[in-house]
């Protein structure tokens, strides 16, 4: 699913004219790309992190039933990098936030037309160490912790759900029919007396 969203992010900052390539990656970053010296946005799936979490669905009103959902994690990194000369540590994290902003938009309506439900965790400028030996990138990099929640449905391997069976007017699979008994006399509620009419 992230690799997708990965895709789809990356169309929709490039139709926005956002000049930063979208990248996907499973697992850490390999450390001869984490510091290569171009500016970017990295979507990446944690391993070794068991941030994904199990939760009970509020409401299962629906066919197929929706008993319970996952909730996975993930979290993009930006690469930004001002690079007028003499920029300074503030220049570069404004960048970044403005690069943030349009992430953020462009995952709201990716994931909300899935249909699915994202949930934005901590943010921040972070320090990566390269385990290389590389230096120091001159920019910064932004990281933002996200999760994504996905609904877990009773189908079958294949993907097919119960039938839906109707209930109500005609043909009903389940049939319902309403008695109402209407009299002026008074009496207890929920005893009709003798005389009360049916309709």
């Amino acid at each position: 699913m992230f690799y997708a969203i990965a895709k789809e992010l990356e169309t929709v900052l490039k139709a926005k004219h956002v000049p930063f390539p979208v990248f996907h990656e499973f697992g850490e970053e390999p450390a001869v790309s984490t510091y290569a010296a171009r500016e970017r946005i990295v979507l990446i799936e944690p391993v070794d992190d068991k941030g994904d979490s199990y939760a009970h669905s509020i409401g299962t009103h629906k066919n197929p039933r929706v008993p319970s959902r996952c909730i996975d994690a993930a979290k993009i990194r930006i690469y930004a990098r001002d690079n007028r000369q003499g920029a300074a540590g503030h220049h570069h994290i404004e960048r970044a936030r403005l690069v943030r902003a349009h992430v953020i938009m462009a995952l709201e309506d990716i994931v909300r037309a899935r249909p699915n439900v994202i949930a934005w965790g901590p943010m921040g400028a972070v320090s990566l160490k390269d385990a290389s030996g590389s230096s120091q990138w001159s920019g910064v990099v932004y990281e933002i912790e996200f999760t994504v929640d996905r609904a877990n449905e009773a189908r079958s391997w294949e993907g097919t759900a119960p039938a839906t069976i109707e209930i109500g007017p005609t043909p009903p699979q389940v049939p319902m029919t309403s008695t109402t008994f209407v009299s002026d006399e008074p009496g207890p509620a929920g005893e009709p007396p003798v005389d009360a009419e049916e309709v």
